[in-house]
């Protein structure tokens, strides 16, 4: 996914909902508004990176708007949005890929583990996909990535992963992840398990994306990175629980 499409790119976190949030996005509006609310309204402290932030600043127009159509507390939640974000603004220099969007946020994100989500990627779950993802961390510090079995038609839609069990997960849910692949050629064999917008990543999955090279369409993919991550720590999936929509299609 490009950075310079009309959707947000990625949102990067902490784990720790009360520490600091970043938002990677492209030009594109009301995405990315819409998942910063979603965190305000759980109480997070949020420290937003965008390509735009203009989205994400007091509009004055949308409030009188919704005060207009009887919706005062909506209009008054957007108010709030100016006071409860503290944005900070870093720049993806060109439409390089995820991993590069990612990259950019290096400065921001620090020593720590991290979570990357794009918000064009909606998981509709009783207990958010990325809490299901912090927990599995918990247990089996690494590289996660979300996942859930694809139909093959769906394939062109995905990366995909190959994986294996992990014995010792004693949930049934968590799965070494052996390859990753982007785009999976046409006729050709694949796993089932597709990869759906939701990761924890180690900070040094920064150095991996250093050392990776342009590939699917000329942009750092991250399951690349990912895979150059993997020779020096654990890389797992999770299937998550919830239900998935695509905002891209």
């Amino acid at each position: 996914m490009s950075a310079y499409r009309n959707k947000p790119q990625a949102v990067i976190f902490q784990p720790d909902l009360k520490n600091k949030v970043a938002i990677v996005t492209g030009a594109g509006r009301g995405i990315g508004q819409a998942v910063a609310l979603a965190f305000a309204r759980h109480g997070a402290k949020l420290v937003l990176a965008a390509r735009t932030t203009s989205e994400l600043h007091r509009n004055l127009e949308l409030e009188d708007a919704l005060v207009q159509r009887g919706k005062s507390k909506d209009a008054e939640l957007i108010r709030r949005l100016s006071g409860l974000i503290e944005i900070r603004t870093v720049h993806q220099e060109a439409p390089l890929g995820l991993a590069d969007a990612i990259r950019s946020a290096c400065s921001l994100v620090g020593n720590e583990p991290f979570a990357v989500i794009l918000p064009d990627v909606l998981i509709d779950a009783p207990i958010p996909c990325t809490r299901q993802l912090i927990s599995c961390y918990e247990r089996h510090p690494g590289c996660i990535i979300a996942t859930r079995t694809i139909d093959p038609a769906e394939a062109d839609r995905f990366g995909v992963l190959d994986v294996v069990p992990l014995p010792d997960a004693g949930d049934g849910r968590t799965l070494r992840v052996v390859s990753v692949t982007e785009r999976p050629q046409p006729g050709s064999p694949f796993s089932h398990y597709g990869i759906f917008g939701r990761y924890i990543l180690e900070p040094a999955i920064f150095s991996s994306i250093d050392r990776t090279s342009l590939g699917f369409a000329g942009e750092l993919q991250l399951a690349d990175s990912l895979l150059l991550s993997a020779e020096r720590a654990p890389l797992y999936a999770y299937l998550f629980q919830g239900a998935h929509y695509d905002a891209g299609n």
